[in-house]
């Protein structure tokens, strides 16, 4: 009954992380001369590689690549083309390429490495959580010593539920009516949360109650903000976490100490 479970999520996670790729790229497509060709808001020398027809030519084939990656059909050849695409693109014009997209390509890198999606291998599961656990870390440590000041001051949740353009309006009358310390609580809460990811990926309990933080979080982004983009790219990353991972073990500290005695013993 558990093997049929974990059958069903994975290719539930499979079909929705497919049609939320295939969304992005016909949404993405009216604009991809204006944003990646030589035509296009970016200098660059003509060439066939970065002609309109050419990236509308990338543009359809990853769209086609997105929706065989949802249907199961040569799953791997999909994810490959997808990835390929999308390196291609962030060469033409890096601006335009938001952080989610870094989870997504490594899920689509992961996707091809993995040749049976029912049983993937200790290596790429244990390595998405290392990826995701140091992507969280680098984040805190860049918004307390690099970023805004408002996140040594315990103000920056304030600022980006209640005074930002891209909140939603709903919930404001309740944030004007909550006391500042909730606000300095929240924030330094999500920068502990980001910060101690390496470490607590080395226990089984302590990676399921990180994992659930970190998921929680951008749960609430995607409800009180506009960042369905930013949030869903990383919430699809979670998922994919947690198909791997619920599989056998939570935790990184095996693939961690077999990694140092392979070292050892070489």
């Amino acid at each position: 009954m558990r093997e049929i479970g974990h059958f069903f999520n994975q290719e539930l996670w499979r079909f929705s992380f497919g049609i939320y790729l295939l969304i992005y790229l016909l949404v993405d497509f009216p604009y991809a001369a204006l944003l990646y060709s030589s035509d296009g808001l970016v200098e660059m020398n003509p060439s066939f590689w970065n002609h309109p027809y050419f990236i509308f030519f990338l543009q359809g084939l990853a769209s086609l690549a997105a929706l065989s990656f949802a249907c199961g059909y040569r799953r791997r050849t999909a994810a490959l083309i997808l990835f390929l695409v999308a390196a291609r693109k962030f060469s033409l014009n890096p601006a335009c390429e938001s952080p989610e997209l870094a989870f997504v390509n490594w899920i689509l890198l992961a996707q091809f490495l993995i040749q049976d999606a029912h049983a993937p291998s200790r290596a790429v599961r244990d390595s998405s959580l290392i990826v995701l656990a140091s992507a969280y870390c680098y984040s805190a440590v860049s918004k307390w010593f690099f970023g805004d000041l408002s996140w040594r001051t315990g103000m920056a949740s304030w600022y980006a539920l209640a005074d930002s353009s891209s909140h939603i309006d709903w919930y404001i009358s309740i944030l004007n009516r909550m006391p500042v310390w909730m606000f300095s609580t929240a924030t330094f809460f999500v920068l502990f949360i980001e910060f101690v990811g390496p470490l607590a990926i080395l226990h089984r309990m302590t990676t399921k109650l990180w994992w659930s933080a970190t998921t929680l979080l951008h749960l609430i982004f995607l409800i009180t903000m506009n960042s369905a983009q930013l949030s869903l790219g990383m919430l699809f990353f979670h998922w994919f976490v947690y198909v791997n991972a619920s599989r056998t073990s939570w935790s990184v500290q095996p693939f961690i100490l077999g990694f140092f005695r392979r070292s050892q013993r070489q």
